[in-house]
């Protein structure tokens, strides 16, 4: 049940205000999801799923739609169904339509689970529809190194991104174009989140 290599990302599913599983990414190629069994002490039931072939960096989840996604350093998004424990969409799953040119290191998912953004070692952004065959439906261009997290603000109208050319941008994901630009570092910048307070 265990990973044999790094773990990259966590993600926590929830239902409601409970934990319905815990999900990680691991650097072995998979991904593995926890469903606890119950009372505390009860041994969880572990599911390995199996979709990408380098190293799986990255996980969003969408609760309100119950979406998760995965990406990696094979260039394409996993769209999960969780029920099933199989894919569900795959976004550039096939060399010649990779998702990005480079590893994906950065993914959000907005919570309604109609918009995945995705973040990579090729400094871009690019904006997906997984209800639409996987279109895509934009890219942000602005970075000058590695995208390294993202966020979707909870109406979907904004996107923050961060990397390791020490920015952090807020994007208006409609007009797809920088609203602000902050320089908070002096070195790369790894994660973002957004307080919606």
């Amino acid at each position: 049940d265990e990973h044999t290599d790094w773990v990259n990302d966590l993600a926590l599913l929830t239902d409601g205000d409970l934990t319905s599983a815990v999900v990680s990414a691991s650097s072995d190629r998979t991904i593995k999801l926890w469903r606890p069994e119950g009372e505390t002490g009860t041994p969880s039931k572990c599911y390995t799923l199996r979709q990408h072939t380098d190293f799986v960096k990255v996980l969003g989840y969408a609760a309100d739609a119950g979406t998760l996604a995965s990406a990696g350093c094979d260039c394409c998004v996993v769209v999960w169904d969780v029920a099933r424990l199989a894919p569900r969409v795959v976004i550039g799953g096939s060399e010649g339509a990779r998702a990005h040119g480079d590893s994906i290191y950065a993914l959000a998912v907005k919570l309604d689970g109609g918009l995945i953004a995705t973040g990579a070692v090729d400094a871009t952004l690019r904006l997906w529809d997984p209800r639409a065959q996987a279109a895509a439906v934009g890219s942000l261009v602005g970075h000058t190194d590695v995208v390294r997290g993202i966020a979707i603000s909870a109406d979907g109208g904004c996107l923050v991104s961060c990397s390791s050319d020490r920015s952090v941008k807020l994007w208006s994901i409609g007009q797809r174009r920088v609203q602000a630009e902050l320089r908070p570092h002096s070195d790369s910048v790894f994660c973002i989140d957004v307080d919606e307070s």
